[in-house]
């Protein structure tokens, strides 16, 4: 299975979205990610972590506000931003590093990451694939 340090350790370039599902701007900023996903395709993969459930991970990435993203690949932080950021600056900043493939989009809301960080992954069709 699948962890989240796996998932942002790989040779893949990652997106993280730390969100809460009762943040306003979080609902308007999945609608981003999922327009970004739309233009980047197989060249990132995109995961939404929810601040209330796990706890553990926002503490180890220092998270301290709601609505952050950060961008990763071979586990090392390659931007940093928190609040809300348009479609167009979002793939202005994510494209001088997206040159990876096989991206999926995920969500992190159904199972536990404290010990073993796994997470679900939706398809490209919209299924819920679990991980």
């Amino acid at each position: 299975m699948e962890t989240f340090k796996d998932v942002i350790s790989g040779e893949q370039l990652v997106l993280v979205d730390f969100f809460a599902t009762w943040c306003q701007p979080c609902k308007m900023m999945h609608n981003i990610l999922e327009q970004a996903k739309e233009v980047l395709s197989d060249r990132i993969r995109i995961i939404k972590v929810d601040l209330d459930k796990y706890g553990v991970t926002v503490s180890q990435y220092g998270i301290l506000s709601v609505l952050t993203l950060m961008l990763f690949k071979h586990g090392e932080v390659l931007w940093r931003m928190s609040g809300m950021v348009e479609k167009s600056e979002l793939l202005a900043t994510i494209d001088p590093f997206s040159n990876s493939v096989n991206g999926s989009f995920c969500i992190c809301a159904n199972q536990s990451f404290p010990r073993g960080n796994h997470y679900s992954v939706i398809s490209k069709t919209g299924g819920l694939i679990s991980r």
